[in-house]
């Protein structure tokens, strides 16, 4: 089942949330600042240009994952995008499906707010060619790489 988060659900988000940017490659070293992303979450509960949905198991009592995005204006153009913010599935509930409803649904909420194409990016360096290969087989196509330079 895949619904919108609600504020009753944030606690759990921030767990499954520190225990994603554990995970990271990019992210792992970088301090955890629940405060800040809780904020984040309590001020977009209700705000249509964010969207953050949910996976949630058959008994309807447990989160397996979350797709998190926003709708942005390009710099040079009053056109829009979205893109993700985050989407983690736990180590242990990869492959059953719930990836592919997340992003499904995120491209149905995309397409409500009349966006000129939706983005999904893997700035994690968790399984790059896995995720790939989700992206490209839910229709998304390649645009480039990230990189970084650590200081």
């Amino acid at each position: 089942m895949i619904r919108r988060y609600t504020v009753q659900d944030i606690p759990i988000l921030l767990d499954h949330i520190g225990v994603f940017l554990s995970e990271t490659e990019a992210f792992k070293d970088h301090l955890y600042d629940r405060d800040k992303m809780r904020m984040l979450l309590i001020s977009n509960v209700n705000n249509n240009r964010f969207f953050c949905n949910l996976s949630i198991d058959g008994s309807g009592n447990a989160i397996i994952g979350g797709l998190c995005a926003m709708v942005y204006e390009y710099t040079f153009s009053k056109q829009t995008f979205a893109a993700d913010l985050l989407f983690y599935i736990p180590k242990d509930r990869r492959g059953l499906g719930a990836a592919t409803e997340l992003v499904d649904s995120y491209v149905a909420w995309a397409k409500q707010r009349g966006v000129k194409e939706a983005r999904l990016a893997n700035s994690t360096g968790v399984r790059p060619e896995s995720y790939a290969k989700l992206c490209e087989r839910l229709g998304f196509s390649y645009l480039g790489p990230i990189y970084q330079m650590r200081f």
